[in-house]
Order: structure tokens, then C-alpha cells, then sequence
């Protein structure tokens, strides 16, 4: 967690100075690359912990070859923001739809793909559940975005 929050107050500090080409930033727990080219913010944090790469775009952003192709995108949605580390990935989401009706989905296509869901939550104006399969966990939080639609997380990692 503590990576997380250096990489994403270092790629605020980039966005924020405007610059448009490559900045490092040496910390007390490692280093963090942080690469700025047009609206694409890329980080990439290397330290004991082993690393943590992020990329962003409000526009969108290209969903990773190694995102598990049984945790489904559904039709329509954006990517912002993928990151992996370690054995984990997360990549969020935009979608021009209503939070119950996304969660409904995620739950019959996980459950298509073979995940048994093992908890879920409805919060009001988002909704989570949680997923198991082969040694691996799924985590889905929609909530609502606005007048926008929904956000969805999708969060996978090996135990």
C-alpha cells in the first residue's frame, strides 16, 4: 500500500509540473521512474518490496496482455488506470451504465468463467464482490461515477 500511495503522489507531482518526459524520484523505501508523454502518465516504483507499474489516461488506456482473460471487461467500458505488482493487477474502469446492472453482470460472468463468488455487498451507489478460482481472488467494486455512469475496479492476485 505504501508503494501505491508514493507512486500515485509522484505521478501528481509530474502531472502537476507539466513535464513531458521522464522524472525519477529516490525515496527512503526505493526509487520511482515516472514518464509523462502527451496525456499518458507511466510509473514504475522499484524497492524492497519488489515493484508496482501503473499507467494512466483519463482517454483510456490499453488493458495489459497478462490481465487474466477469464475476469471480463464488459462491452463499452474505458480504461483509465492499469497497474500491476507482484502477482496482483488492477485495472479501472469507466462504463455508461447503472451500478446494479454492472454488479448483476460481473456476477454472471465471473460465474460463467468458472469463479465462485464468495461474498458480495450492495452499498447504496456502489456495489462489491469478492471471487475465488484456482489459487487466485477477484475482487469487483462498482460504484456510482456522477451523472457518467459507474467505476469499476477489478482487482486480481495469486494467493
Amino acid at each position: 500500500m505504501k508503494m501505491f500511495l508514493i507512486a500515485v503522489l509522484g505521478g501528481l507531482l509530474v502531472a502537476a509540473s507539466g513535464c513531458k518526459e521522464k522524472r525519477t524520484f529516490k525515496t527512503e523505501d526505493g526509487q520511482m521512474e515516472v514518464t509523462r508523454s502527451g496525456k499518458d502518465v507511466r510509473m514504475e516504483f522499484k524497492g524492497e518490496g519488489g515493484t508496482m507499474t501503473m499507467v494512466g489516461n483519463a482517454s483510456g488506456v490499453t488493458i495489459p496482455d497478462t490481465f487474466p482473460k477469464d475476469v471480463p471487461v464488459l462491452k463499452g467500458a474505458v480504461p483509465y488506470m492499469a497497474a500491476t505488482q507482484d502477482k496482483a493487477q488492477v485495472l479501472h474502469l469507466d462504463l455508461p451504465r447503472r451500478v446494479a446492472e454492472v454488479f448483476q453482470e460481473y456476477q454472471d460472468k465471473l460465474k460463467a468463467e468458472g469463479w465462485t463468488i464468495e461474498t458480495t455487498m450492495n452499498m447504496g451507489d456502489s456495489s462489491m464482490l469478492a471471487a475465488t478460482k484456482d489459487g487466485r481472488h477477484c475482487n469487483v467494486l462498482v460504484s456510482q461515477n456522477g451523472s457518467k455512469g459507474c467505476t469499476i475496479q477489478l482487482t486480481v492476485a495469486e494467493d
